[in-house]
């Protein structure tokens, strides 16, 4: 195997692992953004606002969500690598070379 090859497939795992830490908070931040709305109150709130204003304060909302499931996850990984591992879909963090 020559250093190039061995250099693209080093470049796909970092990404590979990058989408993962990155898609896996979103996803289960949307899903949780989501399944809140469901609240009956939190619904009756949703109804209640202006359509346009409701997107955006969907969005806020999930956005905040996902960074604090993000924080949450490296937070407790210092701790316990393994609920790291858990939440985040891997312990290792992508490293990026210029």
């Amino acid at each position: 195997m020559t250093t190039t090859e061995l250099a693209l497939g080093d470049t796909i795992r970092i990404r590979a692992l990058a989408y993962v830490r990155t898609g896996v908070p979103a996803l289960i931040g949307a899903l949780l953004t989501w399944l809140a709305s469901r609240i009956p109150a939190v619904f009756d709130f949703l109804a209640a606002v202006d359509p346009e204003w409701r997107t955006l304060l969907y969005s806020l909302v999930t956005a905040l969500v996902i960074l604090a499931y993000y924080a949450l996850a490296r937070w407790l990984g210092k701790r316990w690598p393994k609920i790291e591992t858990l939440m985040l879909g891997s312990s290792k963090t992508p490293v990026y070379t210029a």
